[in-house]
This record gives structure tokens, sequence and C-alpha cells, in this order.
């Protein structure tokens, strides 16, 4: 399904589809082969953007953001290890859900800024039918929202 047919219609419509084909293809390798370094691709890929590209990229992921948290703040989650460190976590993905199975989780406020890609933005490997249940948003690689504190486990 198209973005038009989604409501996505934006001024910036074509620079958004361009910039959502840059970044699919690592992307596509993070999500479904769970692939390190794609990490690396995709931040890079995300560099090459023009600015009117990463302007409605920023616009769709506002829009999304907005949507699915009710607002331009919202609490994500990421599974952590002992001794990983809370400040570091750009480029990262995190969750609006907790993963019960995982032992424990860190707990961040997240802004719309500081989120490169978004699971509301359709036609992505985020929201895809076999990913979309994640609720997973991926950080742009210089954001750093507020950690603000543990479930589950020990600190």
């Amino acid at each position: 399904m198209s973005l038009r047919r989604r409501g996505y219609l934006l001024e910036m419509d074509y620079e958004l589809e361009d910039a959502l084909d840059i970044l699919h293809p690592a992307l596509s390798d993070w999500v479904y082969r769970n692939d390190a370094s794609a990490k690396r691709v995709l931040m890079d890929a995300y560099k090459s953007l023009s600015s009117v590209q990463r302007k409605a990229l920023a616009k769709a992921v506002s829009k999304a953001f907005s949507r699915a948290h009710g607002g331009t703040t919202a609490t994500l989650y990421r599974r952590m290890k002992p001794g990983q460190d809370t400040g570091r976590i750009g480029g990262r993905s995190l969750s609006a859900k907790v993963d019960r199975s995982a032992a424990r989780h860190a707990s961040f406020s997240v802004r719309d800024k500081d989120v490169l890609v978004h699971f509301g933005i359709p036609d992505t490997p985020l929201s895809s039918k076999a990913y979309g249940h994640e609720k997973e948003v991926i950080l742009l690689p210089k954001a750093s929202p507020r950690f603000i504190g543990w479930i589950g486990g020990a600190k």
C-alpha cells in the first residue's frame, strides 16, 4: 500500500520515498537477518541523505511517533546486560513494549527528534507483518534520550 493511501501524503512525499528507498537495504538486513554490520551501513546511508530527504524523513517520523505515542515524547525500552552503558544508545533500537521474557530493561524518555526510523511509518521493515509486532524504533546516531530507570533484575 502506498504512503499516499495510508495518509502519509506530505509535500515532500517523493523525498520521503527516496529516503526510505536508500535506507531500506540496510534496514532490512538489520531487521530480518540480525546483521550487526548493517547498523553501520544504515547509519552511513542516513548520513548520505540530502537535507531535504532528512527533513521529509523527520516529518514522517514525527507524525508516526505522535500517532503511536500520543505526543512528541514517549517511554521506550531496551533489554540491557549488566555493565552496558545507558548513556550511549544512539543508533540502537528501542521498543515501545517491554519483553517480559528478558531479565531486565532500561527505560528511556525518547523524543520524536531522537528517532531515525519508527515502526509507525508504513512500508518499512519495522512496520512489516513479520516484525511490526515488536514496536521498535531506531535512534539517530547522536541521539541521547534521558535514562529513566531499570525494570527487573539487578542494576
